[in-house]
């Protein structure tokens, strides 16, 4: 079984360093805990800056002979993921892994992986990215939970994920030849719209939730108006999205600015009661706002760049 693991980065040498360092650690005790495995993994880096910024990151991992460098110099993170599905096909390899370049790989995180790739080889398996904290970021910022995601129940089906951690079998690639969409090169969301795709095409997404991977906040995102931003966006690339799959568009414009305007006058009307009633209260008001917003203005297909 040969496997490539892929990391798009740009711009993120230190936390390039940090996540190959936890992957090496996490290959290490698959190979001891599975000494007889034909399992094959070899690790790409897709280095989406002009200037080969990350080449000098991973100069010391010359002498693993299964870590690889690309650059892509068109700017935009589906032009990166792109070129990794090419490279993928390209070494007629069994499965290819994605992962971003800020994270943190459990030390047991291969082995899960693998094990459900072997339960379900014919599946997308994807993994939780469980938020931790860099030293210094505030306490409330950690009660809040604010900044955290989903987890869901073992070997559950999704109607999409991220490619924060995910496992895809090149056949179902091979298959569709499936991409990710340009128009979301910068603004972000393609990888929701590529998996979306997929599902729509009859292929299942199955739930590991023991392959942890870790996503520390570093204190320039610990902010309200990172969090603001980030709703705008996510509410903006989701109407973009459902808006390319009606078949009535013009009656969707309709329902989804109502939708909007619901967000939006909700929160207004919340504005006053929310002061009384805690930092937490106040900020999913404002949150509620910005997605409303952000969904609006997805109807006429503006966003704000991610990349």
């Amino acid at each position: 079984m040969l496997i490539g693991i892929f990391i798009c980065t740009f711009n993120r040498n230190k936390q390039l360093i940090n996540l190959l360092n936890s992957i090496l650690i996490s290959l290490e005790k698959f190979k001891n805990e599975c000494p007889d495995s034909e399992v094959h993994v070899e690790i790409n880096i897709i280095d989406n800056s002009v200037d080969k910024h990350a080449y000098s990151a991973i100069k010391y991992y010359n002498k693993f002979q299964n870590i690889f460098y690309y650059n892509e110099t068109k700017r935009g993170i589906s032009f990166a993921r792109n070129k990794a599905i090419a490279i993928a096909k390209e070494k007629k390899l069994d499965y290819m892994i994605f992962l971003d370049d800020d994270e943190i790989v459990s030390e047991q995180w291969f082995f899960e992986l693998i094990k459900k790739v072997k339960k379900y080889p014919n599946k997308i398996i994807s993994g939780p990215v469980v938020r931790s904290y860099e030293e210094g970021i505030d306490e409330w910022v950690k009660a809040s939970r604010l900044w955290e995601r989903k987890n869901f129940e073992d070997e559950c089906t999704l109607d999409f994920c991220g490619t924060g951690n995910v496992c895809i079998p090149l056949a179902i690639l091979l298959e569709t030849n499936q991409i990710f969409d340009i128009e979301f090169a910068k603004s972000g969301g393609e990888d929701t719209k590529f998996f979306y795709e997929l599902v729509k095409k009859g292929y299942k997404i199955i739930w590991c939730r023991q392959a942890i991977v870790y996503e520390p906040l570093v204190k320039e995102r610990a902010t309200i108006k990172y969090l603001i931003r980030n709703e705008f966006r996510n509410g903006a690339n989701y109407t973009r999205l459902r808006f390319v799959y009606e078949d009535n568009r013009k009656s969707y414009k309709i329902i989804g600015f109502l939708k909007a305007l619901v967000h939006i006058v909700v929160s207004l009307l919340l504005v006053f009661p929310a002061v009384f009633m805690g930092r937490k209260f106040l900020i999913k008001n404002i949150l509620r706002f910005s997605k409303g917003l952000g969904q609006m203005c997805g109807l006429f297909n503006i966003s704000i760049n991610h990349y």
